[in-house]
Formats: C-alpha cells, structure tokens, sequence
C-alpha cells in the first residue's frame, strides 16, 4: 500500500508563496525543497514536468484559493459592496507583504 504524506501539497504551497514573493525566476528547486522542508527527490518524483509543470500547479492552487475567497466575499453580499471589500483587503494584502514580487509593488504604487 503506498504510503500517503503531504509531501507534495507542502512544495506546491510553498512555491506559490515564493512565487508570488521573488517571481518565477528567482525560485529554485533548493528554495522550494528546503522551505517545505521536503526531501530532494521529491521535487523529480512529484513533478516530472520540472519547474514548468511545479509553477503551473503552483498557480492553479493560489487561484483556486483566491476563487474560494471571492465566493465567501461574495455570498449574502451586493455585488459593489463585494467588490468594495475585495479591493480593500486586496490593498491591505499588498501593503503587509514587505516581499512582493516588484510588479505588484510597481503595480501597487501606481494605483495608490
């Protein structure tokens, strides 16, 4: 029976997260195995795709959390007041993240 852990979860969330900190081409395999404090051949075993086929599934999970968040902000609210939170926390977001990637913080100033 083959053992289940949570192995590749913990590398997916963890390069989401550096990802949208340092960007695409600042993560490396060591960054990503080292902070999900997973073994190293574990990135070959679970992504076989390498960094392209990680990056994607990366993606996938934040948007599917993000998708998740707006349909909580959403439900029981008017449209505009939804949208209203959504920019405000969006905003707060990108205001306590001192390690966004520096579009978002370009992006960030520009609008502000």
């Amino acid at each position: 029976m083959p053992r289940l852990t949570d192995t590749r979860h913990r590398m997916l969330r963890t390069a989401a997260s550096l990802m949208r900190r340092q960007g695409y081409a600042a993560t490396g395999w060591r960054q990503v195995v080292a902070e999900s404090a997973t073994p190293w051949g574990s990135q070959a075993h679970h992504f076989p795709g390498g960094k392209e086929q990680l990056a994607a599934e990366a993606v996938a999970l934040a948007g599917a959390g993000y998708e998740r968040m707006l349909r909580g902000v959403l439900a029981g609210r008017h449209p505009a007041e939804a949208v209203a939170w959504w920019t405000e926390a969006a905003a707060v977001g990108l205001q306590q993240a001192a390690h966004a990637a520096p579009v978002l913080r370009q992006a960030g100033a520009a609008t502000l």
